[in-house]
């Protein structure tokens, strides 16, 4: 019994994005205790995750987010944290963050975000049809552009390009990409590499557009951020805060944790129950935390993997990057939106990440929050007939595809 358990955690432990297929499914085992991939996409971490590497984590998080709030960079805490672990875990740091703890992150900036929906901001709720109909449009865009430059420049088979090109919704699109034939390692990969180009990348194209275009009707506009919230009022908004989002992933509401948290902190703003937002401290130690957990996705990916994994990676986020561009400037323009918001709102991220990266820079949260989710809910519905109709009958059947 004992050389089994030998054998098995010397196989853990050499195996980087090593595959096995128990009962149909597929897995993928990090040399941490955790899995880079189980069922939602990310390291979740065991029951007992070490909190001295975490510590360490958390720590190298922190000096990043530090150094990058020196050097005056846009949205420090959360990209300045994300890059330093990010190297780091690249360079052999062997972390995980459990599921629980990036919920109760979550919720916590689920209710800082809500401060941000303002009366005015509320009053331009009657353009958003409109820009829904042109996010739905450039969404399409994407998936189309990003899935040809796959299959006819990186040479991807036709599953896991399909997979591949679609914008954010990482846990529902690699949970689908498990049931075919689809090289989910790649994908996972090319997608974590896209996310965290544009939680890197993003912040500077925003604070340019400021200052390029701050004269412009349509630059960027910021929310005001209000002073701190009183003693009362911040125990109202982290208790309801912490019901709304405990129950949002009950229900199994996308990004519940951090959406139903917003949305209750939204409403206790916007009716003028509470006022104010959470003390600085606790927003800095959110985006840390949460910059942290994103640097925490490469777990298990070597220099070697993400060379290899990276020109087409980085070409789909350009070709991605270009559509999406393109249709926030139509959008902004034609609707005479502010560009910046536009830019987070139509950006091919994962929901959580753009909708705290909106809110970090000061940009309407509920537009932004409003249109990823709206993306994320109609790719959850498209995707599969999608599937069905590119990949054939049987497409979730672990059948060949082209």
């Amino acid at each position: 019994m004992y050389a089994v358990l030998r054998i098995r955690r010397m196989r853990r432990l050499s195996g980087i994005f090593r595959t096995t297929r128990p009962r149909g499914r597929w897995r993928f085992h990090a040399p941490c205790s955790g899995s880079f991939i189980r069922n939602e996409g990310i390291m979740m971490g065991s029951d007992r995750p070490n909190a001295m590497w975490l510590a360490l984590a958390l720590s190298i998080g922190l000096s990043g987010g530090f150094l990058f709030s020196l050097l005056g960079m846009p949205a420090p805490w959360l990209s300045g944290s994300m890059i330093a672990v990010a190297l780091a875990v690249l360079s052999g740091l062997k972390a995980e963050m459990h599921s629980r703890l990036r919920d109760a992150i979550f919720i916590l900036l689920g209710i800082s975000m809500g401060a941000g929906v303002t009366p005015e901001a509320i009053g331009h709720v009657a353009l958003w049809p409109l820009s829904l109909a042109a996010l739905f449009v450039t969404v399409a865009g994407i998936v189309c552009s990003t899935f040809v430059y796959l299959r006819r420049c990186a040479g991807w088979d036709k599953a896991s390009a399909l997979f591949g090109a679609v914008p954010g919704a990482l846990s529902y699109v690699l949970m689908l990409a498990e049931t075919t034939r689809a090289d989910v390692p790649r994908v996972a990969l090319s997608q974590t590499i896209r996310v965290f180009l544009l939680v890197a990348v993003l912040p500077g194209v925003v604070t340019y557009l400021e200052s390029r275009y701050s004269d412009v009707a349509t630059a960027t506009a910021t929310v005001a951020q209000p002073a701190p919230a009183q003693l009362a009022d911040l125990l109202l908004m982290m208790v309801c805060g912490l019901a709304a989002g405990l129950a949002g992933m009950k229900a199994k509401v996308p990004a519940g944790a951090l959406f139903g948290a917003f949305f209750m902190s939204a409403f206790l703003h916007g009716s003028g129950l509470v006022s104010g937002i959470l003390p600085p401290i606790l927003l800095t130690a959110g985006y840390v935390f949460l910059g942290t957990f994103m640097g925490l996705r490469f777990s298990g990916t070597r220099w070697s993997d993400l060379f290899n994994g990276l020109r087409s990676g980085l070409g789909a986020f350009v070709v991605g990057s270009v559509v999406s561009v393109t249709g926030a400037l139509v959008a902004s323009f034609g609707l005479d939106l502010p560009l910046g918001q536009a830019l987070v709102a139509f950006a091919p991220g994962g929901l959580e990440a753009m909708v705290i990266l909106a809110f970090s820079l000061g940009l309407d949260p509920a537009f932004v929050a409003t249109h990823q989710l709206a993306r994320f809910s109609v790719m959850m519905f498209v995707l599969p007939v999608v599937a069905r109709w590119l990949l054939g009958p049987g497409w979730n059947q672990h059948g060949r595809s082209g």
